[in-house]
């Protein structure tokens, strides 16, 4: 357990065929036993717009996800990346919402979790 209530976020530039059926409340997803997070939504928007192969296809998503953290730790102090504001945390999260966001690089879909 944490003993903050930090918001953070995860950005995740997601291939069309990695979610066919769509990013929709109510679905869990497992970060298995860790996973990098950040204090600054910029952080996140920035993983989140892009594409690891550098080719941008029709149906990929941008993937903003936030929460209040229940668990995990900030290791800013720690990490390999100046100004990240990094956290570590893992485990399941459920979809509460899902926003669309209009931004310069295009839509980027926000989704409220919380950690299960």
């Amino acid at each position: 357990p944490s003993k903050y209530n930090y918001r953070i976020y995860r950005g995740m530039y997601a291939k069309a065929s990695l979610f066919p059926e769509g990013i929709k409340e109510g679905m869990e997803f497992d970060f298995h036993d860790i996973s990098s997070w950040s204090r600054d939504m910029n952080v996140a928007q920035n993983f989140s717009t892009t594409s690891p192969d550098g080719k941008r296809e029709a149906g990929d998503k941008s993937l903003i996800f936030t929460m209040r953290m229940k668990r995990g730790t900030y290791i800013d102090y720690y990490s390999a990346y100046d100004g990240e504001q990094e956290v570590v945390t893992g485990g399941k999260v459920k979809i509460l919402e899902v926003t669309e966001l209009q931004r310069l690089q295009g839509t980027i879909l926000r989704v409220l979790c919380e950690q299960i």
